[in-house]
């Protein structure tokens, strides 16, 4: 993969509407649940937020993942 061979140390992909984390180990990389890059989001409520925008637009996702950003700080 040419992120590999450049160091990034961590992609994001969506596939079948699904946010996948991944991040390097050696010359490829591994799927993670939680990201390094944002660490209090997780893939489940990645996807979460980007099901309702696909659904209901950006104008309906916004309002709700600000508010679950400032009610999880640290991702707990």
């Amino acid at each position: 993969m040419i992120f590999a061979a450049l160091g990034v140390p961590e992609t994001w992909r969506v596939f079948q509407q699904e946010v996948r984390f991944y991040v390097i180990n050696g010359d490829s990389y591994t799927e993670v649940s939680t990201g390094r890059a944002v660490s209090l989001l997780d893939s489940a409520v990645l996807t979460k937020f980007l099901t309702v925008g696909l659904n209901e637009g950006g104008r309906k996702a916004a309002p709700g993942f600000r508010t679950w950003v400032s009610e999880n700080p640290t991702g707990d």
